[in-house]
C-alpha cells in the first residue's frame, strides 16, 4: 500500500533519483573533512589548606587525543601516591578535562609542576608558590604568638627565596 503511493508520484521520485545519483555524491565530494586542531591547556594552582599545606591542582584541558600521561612533580620526579584525579570530564566544546589534586608542604622549597605527554610533544609548567604565600602572608591569625609568626615569617621566607 505505502509502496503504491510513493510509485504514483513519478515527477517527484525522478527528482529524488536525480538528487540521490548526481547532486549527492558531488555534494560529498566537494566537503573537506578537516581534523579537529589538537589543543591542550595546561595550568598549575595552588588553594591553600592552612598556613603550612596547600592543594595544588594541574588542570588540563585537551582536544588531542594522543595524550598518553599527565603527572604531578615535585623537584622534577613524578609524585604519584598522594594525587586524587577527576576526569576526564566532557568540556562541552569537544575537549575534556582533567584535573589532578596533591597535597603539599609550603614549609620546603621543593619545585613543584605538572607535566603532560602526548604523541608529540611534552608540556610542563611550574607552580609559583610565591603567590599563595602573599595571599597568606595577610592571613595570619591574630591568636599566633610573637615566636610562632617569627617562625612561620622565617618559613616563608625560605619557600619564597630563589634555590640555589
Amino acid at each position: 500500500m505505502i509502496k503504491d503511493s510513493w510509485n504514483r508520484y513519478e515527477t517527484r521520485n525522478h527528482f529524488f533519483g536525480h538528487f540521490i545519483n548526481e547532486e549527492c555524491p558531488e555534494m560529498i565530494h566537494q566537503i573537506k573533512l578537516r581534523e579537529a586542531e589538537k589543543r591542550t591547556d595546561l595550568r598549575v594552582f595552588g588553594n591553600p589548606v592552612d598556613l603550612t599545606r596547600a592543594l595544588l591542582k594541574c588542570h588540563v584541558t585537551s582536544t588531542d587525543k594522543s595524550v598518553r600521561s599527565v603527572s604531578l612533580t615535585e623537584d622534577g620526579a613524578t609524585k604519584a601516591n598522594w594525587i586524587t584525579v577527576t576526569g576526564p570530564l566532557p568540556s562541552g566544546d569537544g575537549s575534556v578535562i582533567l584535573i589532578l589534586t596533591a597535597e603539599v608542604p609550603l614549609i620546603h622549597t621543593n619545585i613543584y609542576g605538572c607535566v603532560v605527554q602526548t604523541e608529540d610533544r611534552t608540556i610542563t609548567v611550574m607552580w609559583d608558590n610565591k603567590k599563595i604565600k602573599r595571599r597568606m602572608k595577610k592571613t595570619i591569625p591574630e591568636s599566633m604568638t610573637e615566636t610562632e609568626r617569627e617562625n612561620l615569617r622565617m618559613s616563608l621566607e625560605t619557600i619564597t627565596r630563589p634555590k640555589d
